[in-house]
């Protein structure tokens, strides 16, 4: 067990080989996102986006939903060690489940790094596997919508190459996406990952906001300085 400094706080997490880690992803989602009120992480793993978002002076309250109870644990001694069970509350359930816990529109902000790869695409550690591999996408956003107020916000980060997938199936559940930004390793290289802004029952608008590009002659570019330093970009 690794004891690590979440990027750009005081604050500490603890990572286990054995148990899927926090990525780059998840430090772009929560320097992209806007949220407010009271704001629920689906599938939150690690705790990783809490920890980076709690100090939000938007922010009210903080929920995590988590199905690995490796993780979930992790996530409960990271938030014990940083003396923020106050501010954090974190559930072991699946993600499925969310109507036996919640009441309908709980939640002001949902936030989610989604797994999106294939059941095919195997990872034998049984802990990464439940936390990465999922053929239900759709499970996730309907438990979105089931937990954003109308007006609430969803922000989501995604593989750029299912994007149409996404959208269709956001749309389906009445979560109209309202920004696109395309993230690419670098300025010639195509976009791998989008990040999506939804709103719930939102007007039929879009806006597609300038790439984001995270190296620049093979180094870090200044937005990217941003996220590890925890300001929104």
């Amino acid at each position: 067990m690794k004891k690590d400094i979440v990027p750009g706080t005081d604050y500490v997490i603890f990572q286990d080989d054995n148990v899927f880690k926090y990525t780059t992803d998840s430090l772009l989602l929560t320097s992209l996102a806007r949220p407010n009120g009271r704001v629920c992480d689906i599938g939150s793993g690690s705790g990783i986006i809490s920890l980076r978002l709690i100090d939000n002076k938007n922010i009210k309250t903080f929920t995590n939903i988590e199905l690995n109870y490796d993780s979930y644990e992790i996530s409960k001694k990271s938030i014990r060690e940083n003396q923020l069970e106050d501010k954090i509350n974190s559930l072991n359930i699946n993600v499925f489940d969310v109507k036996k816990h919640f009441d309908n529109q709980s939640f002001d902000t949902v936030i989610m790094n989604p797994p999106y790869f294939s059941k095919s695409l195997k990872n034998y550690k049984k802990s990464k596997e439940i936390a990465r591999h999922s053929d239900s996408i759709e499970g996730f956003i309907q438990a979105a919508k089931y937990l954003l107020k109308n007006s609430g916000k969803l922000f989501l980060i995604f593989p750029t190459k299912r994007l149409v997938d996404l959208i269709f199936i956001l749309r389906s559940e009445g979560l109209e996406p309202k920004k696109l930004r395309f993230i690419k390793n670098d300025k010639d290289k195509e976009s791998y990952l989008v990040f999506v802004e939804a709103v719930k029952e939102g007007k039929c608008e879009i806006k597609i906001l300038p790439d984001l590009i995270l190296y620049e002659d093979k180094k870090r570019s200044s937005e990217l300085e941003k996220v590890y330093e925890n300001k929104e970009i």
